[in-house]
């Protein structure tokens, strides 16, 4: 009896290989986004202690070039704030796009999985059917024999 050999089992390997790639490009992208994200927290911390500092001190009273310096560091620290987050929604945008590749990538996958198996569960009933014809051949040869 052959053995059972999918035809398609090259297809198989590639979309493998494709499907692995495309995950390890997700979390890149992922751990990419996560840092990105991270640095704006922390700006985005040290932007109101900054503010909560010039409310302090602004109470106590500074002169107006200190003022002058502090609100353009804010200003400086806010629009760097707004440019991370204009980044983390590219970010997202490339996310999505990987996550659709992925997607496509893992359906093929699995219609050639499905055809496999389709493919296998038809060679093992191919299977039992020749064992059953030779099963019934030996006993009919067996009871012609003891018939004589």
């Amino acid at each position: 009896m052959k053995k059972f050999k999918f035809s398609l089992q090259s297809v198989l390997f590639y979309d493998t290989f494709l499907q692995n790639k495309e995950t390890q490009r997700l979390n890149i992208l992922k751990a990419e986004y996560q840092s990105l994200d991270n640095a704006r927290q922390a700006l985005q911390a040290s932007y109101d202690r900054e503010v909560s500092e010039f409310h302090v001190q602004c109470a106590k009273g500074l002169p107006a070039r200190k003022v002058l310096a502090m609100r353009l560091m804010m200003e400086d620290m806010k629009s760097q704030i707004q440019s991370l987050e204009m980044r983390l929604l590219q970010m997202q945008e490339q996310i999505d796009r990987q996550r659709e590749k992925l997607i496509a990538v893992t359906t093929d996958k699995m219609t050639v999985e499905k055809l496999r198996e389709n493919k296998f569960e038809a060679y093992t009933e191919e299977v039992r059917k020749k064992e059953e014809i030779i099963i019934e051949e030996f006993v009919a040869n067996t009871a012609s024999r003891l018939a004589h």
